[in-house]
């Protein structure tokens, strides 16, 4: 599917390089993931709502956002 996966050593490395991201950014991207968990998971969804909300918090999203 073309998927990215990051892998850290160690935890303080992942905490620099996600501090790293501007802010903007890091907006965009909680917003793909939410999105891509609602398209991935849509028969079982009520099984991540808590990472779910947890994207959308993080990307700001007050409403229940529209797939791209």
């Amino acid at each position: 599917m073309g998927e990215v996966e990051y892998l850290f050593n160690h935890a303080l490395v992942q905490e620099v390089a996600y501090e790293s991201i501007l802010p903007l950014k890091e907006r965009k991207l909680h917003l793909s993931v939410a999105r891509s968990i609602e398209k991935i998971f849509d028969e079982r969804l009520h099984e991540f709502y808590g990472m779910l909300a947890y994207h959308t918090a993080k990307a700001k999203v007050w409403r229940r956002p529209r797939s791209a």
